[in-house]
């Protein structure tokens, strides 16, 4: 079985959507791994609802709302970092943060934290009977401007939930900040994002983080002799790549308009779903996907030998979510209808940027992967006044450039007809 023309621009997506069922955890933060997660976490989790579901479907949507062909993106890091600053928000704002995460209602944010923390536990536990377990590290980290007094409820969600200690910061100095967040960064995803914050606004209260780190190896690793050079045959263009290609008993389902296979990692529960369009386009066959979807193509995944062709690649990606959150529907927390009361009191604080950054790669032996989330809260300036005149020039006016001290005209004008 080779991969279909169609096959390129989907491998990122639903790799990291196969990721974002598994792959995540928060661990105490600021400088520690994922090693000291209550084992009482696992029997809490599994008395409450599961949000998993909830997250693979902020994934896909989120997926949908991104522009380009070759798309990377960690939902689990997202909705993780959103969580945290969610868990602080109150009224309108938590209503629609849970609702872009696809969650029953505010309350389930802290599960987001919960549910990462037992999937590291399982995954430290796997990894202490199995030297070829995957190394999985996560953090969440809680930068605060110095001097800014934290509501008690607020430190207590981030400790129990997200495993998060705050750790003083001067935003003042917004360069120097974002360094040392920079550095958070790098360091918990082994230097694969060295540049999470290009910059920060000096007026910037809280950045909330999360970061996580992945090796795994492949239970069947390919062999690198059989590794071939082809035309991978791209939905808008050909080009030569690395095919990898192995014959084994692999979980494999077909269905309508798609084939799908499975690829374990060894010593884990983690893998990876592929999924080739047949007979559809690429983007039909992603309009048409859902966690719903993709939860029914694994249940129908069975062992069947299969001769299968696989490109190695690399990919990368670095964005501001701003504009597809707000597509999705994440208005009230980027406005001045914001409410973050429940982090800390004084200044009315709001979302100023979402920040994300991730790479997956894929060869021989497995995969190497990492991401990073960061959201910087900063004040909302509400001015009210009794009444606004309203000056609107979009008619013929006349300019005037003058030194106030003098009242020295320096430039004087007139726009009478548009003007580039």
């Amino acid at each position: 079985m080779g991969l279909t023309a169609h096959a390129r621009a989907l491998l990122a997506p639903l790799a990291v959507a196969a990721a974002a069922c598994v792959a995540v955890a928060a661990a105490p933060s600021l400088g520690a791994r994922a090693e000291h997660a209550a084992p009482e976490l696992a029997a809490r989790y599994s008395t409450e609802r599961p949000v998993g579901p909830a997250i693979n479907s902020f994934g896909i949507d989120l997926m949908r709302k991104l522009e380009g062909g070759n798309i990377v993106v960690s939902p689990d890091s997202i909705a993780t970092a959103l969580a945290f600053a969610g868990s602080g928000a109150r009224g309108p704002t938590a209503a629609q943060m849970a609702r872009v995460l696809r969650l029953a209602s505010p309350r389930e944010f802290a599960r987001v934290g919960r549910l990462q923390r037992t999937i590291a536990a399982a995954q430290r536990a796997a990894a202490g009977t199995s030297t070829a377990a995957p190394t999985l590290e996560i953090a969440n980290g809680l930068f605060v401007q110095q001097g800014l007094d934290l509501r008690q409820s607020f430190l207590a969600s981030a400790r129990a939930a997200f495993g998060a200690r705050p750790k003083p910061v001067n935003f003042g100095d917004s360069s120097g900040a974002a360094k040392k967040i920079n550095e958070w960064v790098s360091a918990h995803t082994h230097a694969l994002i060295r540049e999470l914050f290009a910059s920060l606004s000096p007026e910037a209260r809280l950045v909330l983080a999360n970061a996580m780190y992945l090796k795994a190896a492949w239970q069947d690793p390919f062999a690198p002799s059989a590794t071939t050079t082809a035309l991978f045959h791209g939905a808008r263009r050909s080009a030569a790549m690395k095919l990898m290609h192995e014959t084994e008993q692999l979980p494999y389902a077909r269905g309508n308009g798609y084939e799908a296979v499975e690829l374990p990692y060894r010593a884990s529960r983690l893998s990876l779903l592929v999924v080739l369009p047949v007979g559809q386009s690429i983007a039909a066959l992603q309009r048409r996907l859902g966690a719903t979807t993709i939860a029914g193509i694994v249940r129908r995944l069975t062992p069947e030998p299969v001769r299968l062709t696989l490109p190695r690649f690399q990919l990368a990606i670095r964005a501001a979510l701003n504009g597809p959150l707000g597509r999705l529907g994440m208005h009230d927390a980027f406005g001045p209808g914001a409410n973050f009361s429940g982090i800390a009191g004084g200044e009315p604080l709001r979302i100023g940027l979402v920040e994300h950054a991730a790479t997956f790669s894929i060869d021989e032996s497995g995969t190497l992967a990492s991401a990073a989330t960061g959201v910087e809260l900063a004040p909302e300036v509400v001015r009210l006044f009794d009444r606004v005149i309203e000056f609107d020039a979009d008619r013929p006016f006349l300019f005037f450039l003058r030194d106030a001290s003098t009242g020295t005209v320096l430039f004087a004008g007139r726009l009478s007809e548009p003007a580039a």
